[in-house]
């Protein structure tokens, strides 16, 4: 019997840009899954002290780009909690109710950090690790030190986009151009509600 393959896309998503989407493509086709399934965070650990655009927006963003795939869907459980979110916890529950493999995606950034992730040593058990290669200079030592340690995790080569929602917010605060940089949908949202301004 046919076990389906499923990648999870973790990220704030603040906002989703061209660098999520073709990072998620490029996952579905290079290792073959079924489905990317997008998962906005709600409170991350790692991002308290950060001014958060509200959920709600967010999610609207993230339908408005994955709209025309039907192999994109969008998970909503971390986003509207109101408790801080771990990706172990998260991970564990969406394991638990599904039938199909998990894949993980993550950038080679988040590879050099993932031992010290909440419950690392549990997660690993659990899911298997995608890693989108963005770099000339992939740290292959780190690969494989982590699966001497028993994380099953591979990589996959992806188009190199140098962008981040961070950068992003920073251009519509410096009054710069973001229109081919997030989906056309995405961009008439952010002008409509003045999102990232001052």
């Amino acid at each position: 019997m046919y076990c389906r393959k499923v990648g999870i896309l973790g990220g704030t998503f603040d906002p989703i840009h061209n660098g999520h989407l073709s990072l998620a493509q490029e996952a579905l086709e290079e290792n073959d899954l079924d489905e990317v399934i997008f998962l906005p965070a709600g409170i991350p650990n790692f991002k308290q002290d950060q001014k958060i655009t509200s959920p709600k927006m967010r999610l609207k963003m993230v339908e408005k780009a994955i709209e025309t795939n039907p192999k994109f869907s969008v998970d909503t459980r971390e986003l509207f909690s109101k408790e801080i979110t771990y990706t172990y916890e998260t991970m564990r529950g969406i394991v638990e109710e599904k039938e199909e493999e998990i894949f993980f995606i993550i950038g080679e950034d988040s590879m050099i950090t993932l031992e010290s992730w909440y419950q690392s040593e549990k997660l690993k058990k659990i899911v298997y690790f995608l890693v989108g290669r963005r770099s000339l200079e992939f740290n292959t030592e780190k690969l494989e030190e982590l699966r001497e340690k028993d994380y099953k995790i591979d990589f996959f080569k992806t188009t190199f986009l140098d962008l981040s929602s961070t950068n992003i917010r920073e251009k519509i605060q410096q009054e710069k151009s973001i229109e081919y940089l997030v989906p056309k949908k995405v961009y008439e949202m952010i002008v409509r509600e003045n999102l990232y301004e001052r």
